[in-house]
């Protein structure tokens, strides 16, 4: 394999991310701490363990993050301290690592050039570059899932792929708890590639023994066996308080203000007997919002997705900046144009090479599926543009037939 490509993406996509964030850094907020993530490292990094602070103010052990990106930058922190600017450039660098692996992704099916335009593609998606000015864990995990990938393409004749394949997902998982049922794709991928089952065995001897120490530490604190309350909490603060907005009238943030009144959060543990009534407030919750006749959500289920993978992410930095202007029109218009392209082209690529791209596809539509929500977020796009980047150039260029020798691009197409 011809690594050259692979570099010259990488240099080109930290080149372009540390050029944003030396001009976007005196404009945040010194202070941004989305998702409790840098104050969970500063906490870990001080030795008071995985605690973050409660609206009381109160520290309390946070049960809904998972914890291998705040464990990430509390080893920054004990280095270099807690300072926004390094914690950015470490951003910088993962994000331009995940950019090299789409090229040696890529290079599976592309010729080198083709490769190099995939990983370019990536390196400069406007939406992935911006969001390296936020202390969010989309950089390690989506380096962690492509890592995964590259073996499974690369190597799944050999049994040591799909055991790494699996740390390295759990790894991911424990970036974002989305990850968690990414052992179905690669059950649906060992059927689609005709292997037994020893493939898979492998891969969940590699995956399963970190999920089950991070439940086993749940366990211990709430009584309760769990990976993570991020799908029950999300539910309860997207889908049922938009619903009940639009039930009473109220704005989403006055509707989302009463349900946790009403039910508490699962962000943090305080006390068994407080984590019981608040997890059978948020079920009866989404019963009462979501489990009568669902299928009259399918209208904003599909608008949700639209806005997921097509949305400019017009407000990635509202929040985190000291004086936030909104983008200009003709930007968002030309992003989301350009997002629409590349969708449209990805179609094109999956549909020109059905099985030889199976597996990309798959990963695809499982991010989305599991992203799906009344409102999209430009965030949960990220781990897929690698994906779509290839699979777009493939529906351009010349591919090469698995299996056969990836130095040999057929001159077919298919």
């Amino acid at each position: 394999m011809n690594l050259r490509p692979a570099i010259f993406v990488f240099v080109v996509a930290l080149l372009v991310r540390l050029s944003v964030v030396a001009l976007l850094l005196p404009q945040l907020r010194p202070d941004q701490n989305p998702d409790f993530y840098r104050e969970l490292g500063r906490n870990v990094a001080l030795g008071k363990g995985f605690v973050a602070t409660a609206a009381d103010g109160r520290e309390l052990p946070d049960i809904n993050r998972p914890p291998a990106y705040p464990v990430f930058l509390a080893a920054l922190m004990r280095i270099f301290g807690d300072h926004l600017g390094v914690l950015l450039v470490a951003n910088c660098v993962l994000a331009a690592i995940g950019c090299a692996l789409t090229v040696i992704l890529a290079s599976r099916w592309l010729s080198s050039g083709g490769a190099m335009i995939a990983g370019l593609l990536t390196a400069l998606d406007p939406n992935s570059v911006v969001r390296v000015c936020l202390v969010m864990t989309e950089t390690l995990f989506t380096l962690f899932l492509l890592a995964g990938i590259c073996l499974l393409v690369w190597r799944r004749d050999q049994t040591y792929a799909w055991w790494l394949c699996g740390v390295l997902w759990a790894l991911a998982t424990l970036c974002r708890a989305i990850a968690m049922w990414l052992p179905l794709v690669v059950l649906a991928a060992a059927l689609l590639w005709r292997m037994r089952w020893r493939p898979v065995v492998f891969f969940l001897i590699g995956f399963l023994p970190l999920i089950g120490l991070w439940m086993a530490r749940n366990a211990s604190l709430t009584g309760h066996w769990f990976y993570s309350l991020s799908a029950q909490n999300s539910t309860v603060t997207g889908w049922a308080a938009r619903l009940e907005a639009q039930r009473t009238g109220v704005s989403t943030d006055v509707a989302r203000a009463r349900l946790l009144e009403r039910t508490g959060s699962l962000e943090f543990f305080d006390g068994r007997e407080a984590f019981e009534k608040t997890e059978r407030e948020q079920a009866k919750v989404i019963y009462e919002t979501l489990g009568t006749k669902p299928w009259r959500r399918l209208p904003e289920i599909v608008k949700g997705t639209g806005e997921t993978l097509l949305g400019p992410g017009k407000r990635t930095l509202e929040a985190f900046l000291l004086n936030p202007q909104p983008a200009a029109r003709w930007r968002l218009i030309v992003d989301t144009a350009a997002m629409l392209a590349l969708v449209v082209l990805a179609i094109c690529g999956s549909l020109r090479h059905p099985r030889g791209l199976a597996f990309l596809t798959m990963l695809v539509l499982y991010f989305l599926a599991l992203s799906i929500c009344s409102e999209g977020n430009s965030r949960y796009r990220y781990p897929i543009i690698p994906l779509l980047s290839v699979l777009a150039v493939a529906a351009c260029t010349r591919t090469i037939e698995p299996g056969t020798d990836a130095t040999e691009p057929l001159h077919n197409g298919n």
